[in-house]
């Protein structure tokens, strides 16, 4: 027995097969079992795809101007979320030819030794790839709480405000008044 599983696009995935080596008269129950579990994994999948989406929004990385790129950072940072975040900016710095990108952590709830090991992370591995990670959105609190952990957060290059990490760079952002 042989039961499509579909994506949200109405597409068909693959198949939910049942097999043996000899001819079985699957009940109505055997069928619907086998329907319902298909169901359960195209809306695994839909799951799977809405999830993808979220997190490429919750850290978009941003081109601004030739070389340099922005990246907000916002909201609770598991490991998990950490390793999607790093994994995709290396390669879309790559992609954009990034000399610098400017990682503004304003919207981090809070912070920990193992959040600012991850940021000395990206900053060595963007580093080998010729992109130099700044850190702006340090915020008196965040700032009050990296000074107590025992990381070497303070090994990298930080900033309070994205027009400072940016006029360090030398970007002047165009006059808008105009």
């Amino acid at each position: 027995m042989g039961i499509p599983i579909y994506t949200a696009c109405g597409n068909i995935y693959g198949t939910i097969c049942g097999l043996d080596d000899q001819e079985i008269d699957f009940s109505d129950d055997d069928i619907e079992l086998f329907r319902t579990l298909a169901s359960l994994l195209s809306y695994v999948l839909d799951l799977d795809h809405a999830y993808q989406q979220l997190s490429d929004l919750a850290a978009p990385l941003v081109p601004i101007a030739k070389g340099i790129g922005i990246i907000p950072v916002v909201g609770e940072i598991t490991s998990q979320r950490m390793d999607s975040i790093l994994d995709k900016i290396m390669v879309k710095s790559n992609e954009l030819n990034l000399d610098y990108l400017l990682v503004d952590v304003s919207g981090i709830l809070s912070i920990d030794e193992d959040l600012g090991e991850h940021f000395l992370r990206m900053a060595q591995m963007l580093r080998l790839i010729g992109v130099k990670a700044i850190f702006t959105g340090i915020r008196p609190d965040l700032a009050m709480k990296i000074n107590r952990l025992h990381t070497n957060f303070m090994k990298l290059t930080t900033f309070g405000t994205m027009a400072q990490a940016m006029a360090s760079i030398g970007f002047t952002p165009p006059d808008l008044s105009n």
